[in-house]
């Protein structure tokens, strides 16, 4: 058994304890964020076009507004959700600043605003067009992950629009970027992904395979730091540590990457619409 100074200067020892003292530090940090309260209404937007300077894409067909032809006609899915981790009220919205999609007076108009799916029905979500350049969503409660998809049709672009609303105690609207490449892009970037994250997973059993075959004895240090191609002489306590802030940064990468394209920002219930673009 060891007594207190042999442990003190057992250099394994010291490794687990970097080890440790690096995961726990995250999880500290993990813990902390994950428990603080935030109120946040996230949204992203898919848009085609129909008209566009009087060109229209389907031969033999007329779009008309009161009326009139309308020389630019575009159709935008708006998938809006609770990215909080509380439940939303509809008094947690300020009144004067409400959930809503706006252009300027001269900008292009609003013709038509509709909700197309919800992912709770008793959200009791409802949309309504305020004037030709706003339309306005309201709805009763929205849970965790709760959430809407809106299909306006309107003229002009959506980047003449924006989206606004004033959370009491609560972020700002935060607007994530869908993924804009072909679909041929979009599965090879889906394929690269999970090419990623295997090669990670792989780097890591790896890497603490060996450092268990080294801590038993079943392979020398100068075997060790051969098959690592390092040099023989390098700290161990400080190898480990580098080990192991590599692993977290290439883990973090890798979980943005799997994120962003998978769209796993988007509940599941929203997310079947995210691809209807282009």
């Amino acid at each position: 058994m060891l007594n207190l100074e042999e442990l003190m200067t057992n250099p394994y020892a010291w490794l687990i304890l970097a080890v440790c003292t690096i995961f726990g530090a995250i999880y500290s940090f993990y813990a902390s964020a994950k428990g603080k309260e935030k109120k946040e209404i996230s949204y992203t937007i898919n848009t085609y076009e129909i008209v566009r300077a009087g060109k229209n894409i389907i031969p033999e067909f007329e779009v008309l507004y009161r009326r009139k032809p309308v020389s630019n006609l575009t159709v935008s899915r708006i998938v809006i959700w609770n990215s909080g981790n509380r439940m939303l009220k509809s008094e947690d919205i300020v009144d004067v600043k409400p959930l809503s999609i706006i252009s300027n007076d001269d900008g292009p108009e609003i013709l038509d605003a509709s909700i197309i799916k919800h992912s709770e029905e008793f959200n009791k979500f409802t949309v309504s067009k305020m004037n030709p350049h706003c339309a306005e969503i309201k709805f009763d409660y929205m849970d965790k992950q709760d959430g809407i998809i809106l299909q306006i049709l309107h003229t002009g672009s959506i980047s003449d629009f924006t989206m606004d609303c004033k959370i009491k105690g609560g972020k700002k609207l935060r607007k994530v970027a869908k993924n804009n490449s072909s679909h041929k892009n979009k599965k090879n970037s889906k394929k690269f992904s999970v090419i990623c994250l295997c090669i990670e997973l792989i780097t890591i059993v790896i890497m603490l395979t060996l450092l268990n075959l080294q801590s038993i004895g079943v392979i020398s240090d100068k075997v060790f730091l051969t098959l690592l191609f390092l040099s023989p002489n390098p700290n161990p306590i400080v190898l480990v540590i580098l080990m192991d802030v590599l692993a977290v940064i290439m883990g973090i990468m890798c979980y943005r990457l799997f994120r962003k394209v998978f769209h796993l920002d988007i509940p599941a219930s929203l997310r079947d619409e995210v691809e209807y673009s282009n």
